[in-house]
This record gives structure tokens, sequence and C-alpha cells, in this order.
């Protein structure tokens, strides 16, 4: 996959993140089926987003948020 490709899924996934914030529980399958590509992808992407310190992922009950404000 490109990077280009990467990019636009993780900015989608950070919008989404940030509109549905105390809305609903935002997983890797969610965001799969609203990007149309693997919900594999999108663990990627988490975990790089993770490293840089821009997003916090929950382990078991699943979830994402947003570290900092956008």
């Amino acid at each position: 996959m490109q990077i280009s490709m990467k990019c636009s899924i993780a900015v989608h996934c950070l919008i989404f993140i940030h509109e549905t914030a105390g809305k609903i529980r935002v997983t890797s399958t969610l965001l799969a089926k609203s990007t149309g590509c693997n919900p594999v992808v999108i663990r990627n992407i988490f975990s790089a987003l993770k490293k840089a310190g821009i997003l916090s992922v929950s382990h078991g009950a699943a979830g994402a948020e947003l570290s900092m404000p956008p």
C-alpha cells in the first residue's frame, strides 16, 4: 500500500474518532467498514499513530481516542 493511501486512511480515522468521541466506541472493524479497507491495515495505522503519541488505544474493551486535541 502506498504512503499516500495510508495517510488518507489515517486522516479519515482521526477525523472519525474526533467526530464520534463519547458517542460510540471506535474499533478497527468499524473504521475498516468506513474506509473500505482491511481491519489489519487500520490496526497497523493505529500502531503508528499510538507510537507517535497521537492516539491512545484501549486493549480488551476496544476503542480508540485522540491523545491530544486536534
